[in-house]
């Protein structure tokens, strides 16, 4: 794996971290994100080399376009449900509470009924990695009835959050927290030159 500077400078750009706004980072990294250069560090192992700021822009773009795309249940069943915990977390971080409250009770009804985005993942055994995953076609007759209960759950606390609802976003949460901790960022890159 590249450094995490070099890592960082290929999500950012051109631009030097200090001249940037909270918006202007943050439009950056999801404008690089998804390219083939640094599509890796959506991978647990190397998003958690990089330093917290980094982590927590890159999860809030990761959940905002995985719901927008698949919606919890997919997002749930495919890799970036395996980053959870770290969704929950990143939302406390930022103060997006509504958010982090609705996904640390989907995660409490997944582990109500002893699941986990690891165990939906490992039922989709001939999905690639970024795959979606339906239920129709991943879970066998026997569990539908059950894993149909669960996604129904889930999708009642689903439908409260931010991406339904006009009057939050969370990306306001996190431009707030990207201004008051932007510094911390600068003054690492400065280090690793």
């Amino acid at each position: 794996m590249r450094t995490v500077y070099d890592c960082i400078a290929h999500l950012i750009g051109s631009k030097t971290i200090a001249a940037m706004t909270a918006e202007g980072m943050v439009e950056a990294i999801s404008e690089n994100l998804y390219t083939e250069a640094n599509r890796a560090l959506l991978e647990p192992d190397h998003l958690h080399q990089l330093p917290q700021l980094v982590q927590d822009i890159i999860l809030v773009i990761e959940l905002d376009t995985e719901l927008s795309m698949n919606g919890i249940w997919g997002f749930l069943h495919n890799s970036a449900g395996l980053l959870l915990e770290d969704m929950i977390a990143t939302l406390y971080r930022i103060g997006a509470e509504e958010d982090y409250a609705i996904l640390n009770a989907i995660s409490g009804v997944l582990s109500c009924h002893e699941l986990s985005p690891q165990q939906l993942r490992d039922r989709t055994q001939s999905s690639s990695l970024y795959e979606v995953s339906r239920l129709t076609t991943t879970d066998e007759a026997h569990m539908k009835p059950r894993i149909e209960t669960i996604a129904g759950e889930i999708q009642e606390l689903a439908q409260t959050l931010y991406v339904y609802d006009s009057e939050r976003n969370i990306f306001d949460d996190l431009m707030a927290y990207v201004e008051i901790h932007k510094g911390a960022l600068v003054e690492f890159m400065t280090q690793q030159e």
